[in-house]
């Protein structure tokens, strides 16, 4: 499947944040887009296309998962966390004081290994 042209919000420094035009997918409660960098060099006019790379984030919270070399690789990461219901925690601080968080981080960790 193909990433179709969405405007995203990226955190790109801490309190700092961008909306970009770019090919994404919601996975709720995450999404996969590009690479912000590939983004900006694209926007900047020094890049032409995007590389096959994508980048899991979390929608409500704005972390970012992982950088995957492919679509496949990181739709299958997803399909493998999003049932989870501690990501639907709306904020970093709930997420990460969340009861369940460290078998959470765990699962995810070895995910991201298996898939990256």
């Amino acid at each position: 499947m193909a990433l179709k042209m969405r405007d995203v919000h990226l955190s790109t420094t801490p309190g700092a944040a961008d909306v970009c035009r770019m090919p994404a997918e919601i996975k709720f409660p995450f999404i996969l887009h590009r690479l912000y960098g590939e983004w900006y060099e694209k926007h900047e006019g020094e890049r032409s296309r995007y590389s096959s790379t994508v980048v899991i984030t979390h929608l409500f919270t704005g972390l970012q998962y992982g950088v995957f070399a492919s679509y496949s690789n990181a739709a299958a990461a997803v399909s493998q966390l999003q049932d989870d219901p501690i990501w639907l925690m709306p904020t970093e601080a709930l997420l990460i004081a969340h009861p369940d968080w460290a078998a959470t981080e765990n699962k995810a960790a070895k995910i991201k290994q298996l898939f990256s």
